[in-house]
């Protein structure tokens, strides 16, 4: 049986796969999916929510700071990407008070 190397999204790939969600909630918001809207709104946010963090990964107690940033956690952010983080995570809370 082969090995499954786990792949951990780096910061890019959690705001791309956000901002992806935000964007099939619109659309199923827009078609009065509101369940499914929801949803994904809710995923953009958990996405959104280990943006920066290596403690995130849960790993931080057994692996060195090294392998974390191998593994794109690097707890490091530009200024824009937080603006963007912040932007979208306040997009996505109005988006789901919205649905309700």
């Amino acid at each position: 049986m082969a090995n499954k190397v786990l792949h951990h999204k780096t910061d890019d790939e959690k705001v791309t796969l956000a901002k992806k969600f935000k964007a099939e909630g619109n659309e199923c918001h827009k078609k009065q999916d509101f369940k499914q809207a929801i949803g994904k709104y809710h995923r953009a946010l958990l996405q959104l929510k280990g943006v920066g963090s290596s403690k995130s990964a849960g790993l931080g107690a057994f692996i060195s700071e090294e392998d974390m940033e191998s593994m794109g956690y690097s707890g490091k952010i530009t200024e824009e990407m937080k603006q963007d983080v912040t932007r979208l995570t306040a997009d996505c809370y109005n988006n789901l008070a919205g649905s309700y």
